[in-house]
């Protein structure tokens, strides 16, 4: 089966998701002490059916977030968001961050969606947020990867879009045929703020 994470000694934590199953193998049992070291396998993702693929097939998938000197009831709550994303690019959502890869050979608007249970993290960029998911618009060239740290954390009733400058500003639309009110939270403080049909905010 797939746990999704696994933390080794509180010297390492690994969540993971992968296409495979995940795989313990414990090949003996010593006595205690009487060795130093015992050599086990782990395996986060594994096929063990036999299959065939053709040129430019997808033979698997295994995406880890690795967190050194994590301690193992830290390991199991941290989030990892593997996003949907445009051809060629990866997105990862985790605690704060967004992590963006563009592997085409051409710039690229490479568009990440990526479902969310509770508040919707919201980075720099264009974000276009409904009640429970969330569609991340970032421009790389060939080749480009990105590190964005999270602005806000948001909860509307509608249609959203959030857009950051590099001044520093943001703006929220309402792209819903309704009024739409969105929680906000940011910098430990919480608030609420509606947003008329067609209607522009500026947040900051």
């Amino acid at each position: 089966n797939d746990p999704g994470w696994v933390n080794v000694d509180d010297r390492l934590g690994i969540v993971f998701r992968g296409s495979g199953e995940t795989r313990y193998v414990n090949r003996h049992y010593f006595p205690p002490f009487s060795f130093r070291a015992v050599a086990d396998d782990l395996f986060l993702s594994i096929t063990d059916e036999a299959h065939q693929f053709a040129t430019g097939d997808l033979v698997g998938e295994l995406t880890a977030l690795v967190s050194p000197e994590q301690n193992n009831k830290d390991t199991p709550r941290e989030r990892l968001v593997v996003a949907e994303s445009t051809e060629d690019a990866v997105c990862m959502i985790t605690d704060g961050f967004l992590c963006a890869g563009n592997f085409s050979k051409g710039r690229t608007l490479c568009s990440f969606e990526a479902g969310f249970n509770g508040p919707i993290p919201v980075f720099a960029g264009v974000a276009r947020v409904n009640r429970h998911s969330a569609e991340y618009i970032v421009p790389l060239e060939s080749g480009e990867s990105v590190y964005l740290q999270e602005l806000m954390k948001v909860v509307p009733n509608g249609d959203v879009r959030f857009e950051s400058t590099h001044g520093g500003r943001i703006f929220l639309s309402n792209e819903d045929e309704q009024q739409v009110g969105v929680r906000i939270q940011r910098e430990g403080k919480e608030e609420e703020v509606v947003v008329d049909v067609g209607g522009v905010l500026a947040l900051s």
